[in-house]
């Protein structure tokens, strides 16, 4: 567009478009909060929830730009739009994963320890259930920690992965660490900030192969 022809600002033009914009965006929002109050909430209804949320932003979009031309100020941005807040990510969606390809699994749980001696007594019945020929004093010199009662539940409860149908495992690890500082609230912003391995003791680790 040259720019003879862009819109001037503040004139009958773009507060006409403003207006256009506006009513198609009130008739969609209608339309869209009477579609969203019939839906039940299953999983086949997903697709077209997306495509019609899709359908408001584009209109949410389109009224924006028409006051940026008649303002030069955008009243909404939305999250993600390349051509609004400088996102340039690439949303083109996952690619399908097929048979052989990798699927990896990565998991952090941080916990408080409230009970020292209800976790020691548990992990010690599990590693009594574990071993049934130790005796228990046997178990409580093999569960003298926290972390070794923990280790001891999880061993008696098994990894889920070798009893899901449709994969194969291909390696697996786990560590026990005591952080140097009391674990950080999760992130919203990136979810890989909530998985990473603090700084702290690595008591001991476990592998699987």
């Amino acid at each position: 567009m040259d720019e003879a022809d862009e819109p001037q600002q503040f004139s009958e033009q773009t507060s006409g478009a403003i207006n256009a914009a506006v009513d198609a965006l009130v008739d969609a929002l209608r339309s869209h909060a009477a579609f969203v109050g019939a839906l039940r909430g299953g999983s086949s209804e997903m697709p077209s929830l997306f495509a019609a949320n899709e359908a408001v932003e584009r209109l949410i979009t389109e009224w924006s730009e028409r006051v940026f031309d008649h303002t030069g100020t955008f009243p909404a941005v939305l999250v993600g739009d390349p051509d609004l807040d400088g996102s340039d990510d690439d949303e083109d969606g996952w690619e399908e994963l097929t048979e052989g390809d990798p699927l990896t699994v990565v998991s952090r749980w941080d916990l408080a320890l409230v009970d020292p001696g209800a976790l020691l007594d548990a992990g010690r019945a599990a590693h009594r259930r574990n071993r049934d020929e130790e005796t228990d004093e046997d178990a409580a010199m093999a569960i003298a920690t926290p972390a070794n009662a923990l280790y001891a539940i999880l061993h008696e409860s098994g990894e889920p992965w070798y009893r899901i149908p449709g994969v194969e495992v291909i390696k697996g690890a786990r560590l026990f660490i005591r952080p140097d500082e009391q674990p950080a609230p999760l992130s919203a912003d990136d979810e890989g900030d909530d998985v990473g391995q603090p700084a702290g003791e690595v008591l001991f680790g476990e592998s699987w192969a």
